[in-house]
């Protein structure tokens, strides 16, 4: 079976894509998967997909949708059948196909369709660039190219050509390291510096170090697709041999914080090769494209991960003390700022992801995977380290998972916990039940986990401009404020701001230029007058500030009177152990 794609044009952003295999019965049906790994919710795929039609010896053949992703075809048994169709790659994220005529991202899963019950046969995926493009990936190439416009690769099965990632562009970079006899790649296309050496030194860095969490790595290659941007982004999602990282603007890559986004973004996305790309979820082995994939165990694909690779990162000395900290810091502040750990478990927020997606929910309905997953992690490696003084972490019990879960299978909820258990004696049962089956009680146990690692917690009034409001707002075009978070009892709650309002003007001035202009003085005394845009209607609300910060910000610290030397415990177990 071959697919062959080809970009027609970069302003219209269209990708011509034909695809050939020989027909099994009389009546084809062809799948449009529903979703992409590494993101648990419909992608909605199929509205990109433009004219699909399907020929026998240039005849066409009758075809009908029977769902939105699937399309059943009248095919004559045994024949070559020739599907063909143009895709829309005009969305650029590290999990879409993109192309403009600089770059292009094949991200197959989204792009392919494919003929269901075919799933295990080889696929062969044909590309075709312009003149002097150069293409990354770990498909592998056909040992034959012929016209080097044209690239061949192969993959085994469905699996792997929908989960492998292409990156091309005039402008790719290629650096590499080894470590421990595998070749890691970092594949650059975009901004990138002209002495990238100490780029390289951090990446083999928290790649030596993650390596040596688990003993040895699933695939013998990996590839870091980074594309950087002129615009703002911040995306990775991970593959089997791979991962894709589209940042921007490029030229903040000097600073000390988009560097260090970087850094986490690919520490993270190298911890998923082993925790979800081979250590899976038994719901998600195999995946299955054809609808919702649900899980009550996105705490521990995407907790646990979270948790992880800025652990690994600070074990490897690439982040120091205070930057660990405020990554930690910043999953307790935004946990603080989200009321819906008080109405839906975390286990079943991993189910919801599929219900509502990645996008703003209605506030305070469910937790997040990600953050709440990240700080119900730190509790568990708390828990661990203090239960084996320091000679173990959540590192060990994952590696423990990694060793005896059958790939093939997966594991459950049950193994996971029973895998915790089996490092350090700990109510185990009290803690999933509190906090991944119940509401509320998290906060309880992070504040029970603190001081076993030497730790302590902060409160403190937010030093930004919403501060003394109550609220969080981004900008809008239009120099509109939209408000995406209202803290409780605040001056911007008692007057009627909701989040999803917008913010259109302050006294009368464009709301933007108001809060740009504004003192701080003005801010925390002066009562204003908002038109606000709620819905449909528009409103003007005043607002009456009290003086007092409603915005709280959350930290964690060492705690000097605490235990240090358990601190220091925790940041070298790692090394120690293995």
């Amino acid at each position: 079976m071959i697919f062959e794609i080809r970009p027609v044009s970069a302003e219209k952003h269209l990708l011509e894509i034909t695809f050939r295999f020989t027909a099994t019965s009389s009546l084809t049906e062809l799948q449009i998967p529903y979703w992409r790994p590494g993101r648990y919710e419909g992608g909605n795929f199929p509205r990109n997909y433009i004219g699909i039609k399907a020929y026998f010896e240039g005849v066409a053949l009758p075809c009908r949708k029977i769902t939105g992703h699937r399309i059943a075809v009248e095919t004559p048994q045994g024949k070559e059948i020739t599907v063909q169709y143009e895709y829309y790659a005009a969305d650029l994220t590290a999990g879409n196909t993109y192309y403009d005529g600089d770059v292009l991202l094949v991200n197959p899963v989204n792009c392919l369709l494919y003929p269901t019950g075919l799933e295990k046969e080889p696929f062969t995926l044909s590309l075709a660039l312009p003149e002097a493009w150069d293409c990354a990936t770990t498909l592998k190439a056909e040992d034959d190219q012929g016209d080097i416009s044209v690239l061949q690769y192969r993959a085994g099965d469905l699996q792997e050509l929908l989960d492998t990632p292409l990156l091309a562009a005039a402008d790719l970079k290629n650096y590499s390291y080894i470590v421990e006899g595998v070749k890691f790649h970092i594949d650059v296309s975009g901004y990138f510096p002209e002495n990238p050496e100490g780029i390289i030194g951090d990446f083999r860095a928290f790649t030596e170090t993650q390596l040596r969490a688990f003993g040895s790595f699933p695939v013998d290659e990996y590839r870091f697709l980074l594309l950087f941007l002129p615009a703002r982004a911040r995306h990775g999602v991970e593959h089997e041999k791979s991962t894709v990282i589209v940042m921007g603007p490029a030229a903040e890559l000097e600073t000390k914080e988009m560097y260090n986004s970087l850094l986490g973004i690919a520490s993270h996305e190298l911890y998923h090769t082993w925790n979800v790309k081979y250590l899976r979820p038994a719901d998600w082995t195999p995946y299955d494209f054809t609808g919702p994939s649900f899980s009550r165990l996105g705490y521990v694909a995407e907790g646990v991960t979270t948790y992880m690779g800025d652990l690994m990162l600070w074990q490897a000395g690439v982040f120091d003390d205070d930057e660990f900290l405020t990554e930690l810091s910043g999953h307790l502040d935004r946990f603080m700022q989200n009321t819906g750990r008080h109405n839906l478990s975390l286990a079943d927020s991993s189910i919801d992801t599929w219900v509502d997606g990645y996008g703003r929910t209605a506030p305070g309905r469910r937790q997040s995977i990600y953050t709440e997953g990240a700080l119900l992690a730190f509790v568990c490696d708390a828990m661990i380290t203090d239960g084996t003084d320091g000679d173990a972490g959540l590192w060990k019990a994952m590696r423990k998972l990694y060793e005896t879960v059958n790939p093939s299978q997966g594991f459950t909820e049950d193994e996971y916990w029973a895998a915790l258990a089996k490092e350090a004696n700990k109510p185990w049962t009290a803690l999933r039940e509190a906090v991944v089956d119940g509401t509320g009680a998290l906060e309880n146990f992070i504040e029970g986990a603190l001081p076993l690692l030497g730790l302590k917690s902060e409160e403190s009034g937010d030093n930004k401009k919403e501060t003394w409001w109550g609220e969080k707002h981004i900008e809008t075009p239009g120099n509109g404020l939209l408000v995406i978070y209202v803290a409780a009892n605040s001056p911007a709650e008692t007057c009627g701001l909701w989040p999803g309002n917008l913010i259109e003007a302050v006294n009368g001035t464009p709301a933007a230029d108001f809060f740009r202009n504004a003192t701080e003085s003005v801010l925390r005394n002066s009562s204003v007058e908002l038109t606000v845009k709620k819905g449909y209607k528009t409103r003007t609300l005043t607002l009456v500030p009290d003086g007092n910060a409603h915005l709280k910000k959350y930290s964690i610290t060492q705690n000097p009177a605490g235990n240090t030397e358990r601190f220091h415990t925790w940041k070298t177990t790692l090394q120690a152990s293995t």
